[in-house]
């Protein structure tokens, strides 16, 4: 008789401490989670460089791959008959100031002239 209430006893302290230990486990998961990290959104932005020197589509396609180098450039789309390229970046990559200097630098490397704007 003693035998089987101590089984039960020792069953009802065991799940006690089941209930315990899977509640202060979910306690401890909730305390260590790590904070959830919101990546800013990303903004496309464009502005324009005049760009001298293109006479031809190969000129054109030649500016558009060198600016398309450019970190933070989306994408680039010159024009040689005006002689512009149009580039549509992302503005949470770059700061506009710095992406029209790395652009003017790869631009007047591969020949063009950038004026000043």
């Amino acid at each position: 008789m003693w035998g089987g209430i101590l089984l039960i006893v020792v069953v009802i302290v065991a799940a006690v401490y089941a209930f315990k230990g899977a509640k202060a486990g979910k306690q401890e998961e909730e305390i260590s989670a790590e904070p959830v990290r919101v990546q800013e959104a990303s903004v496309p932005l464009t502005f324009t460089l005049s760009v001298e020197g293109m006479t031809c589509e190969s000129c054109a396609v030649s500016v558009e791959q060198a600016v398309a180098k450019v970190p933070g450039v989306l994408s680039a789309k010159a024009n040689f008959q005006n002689g512009s390229v149009l580039i549509v970046y992302d503005s949470t990559t770059i700061a506009l100031e710095d992406l029209k200097k790395q652009c003017a630098a790869r631009i007047q490397k591969i020949g063009y002239k950038v004026p000043p704007s």
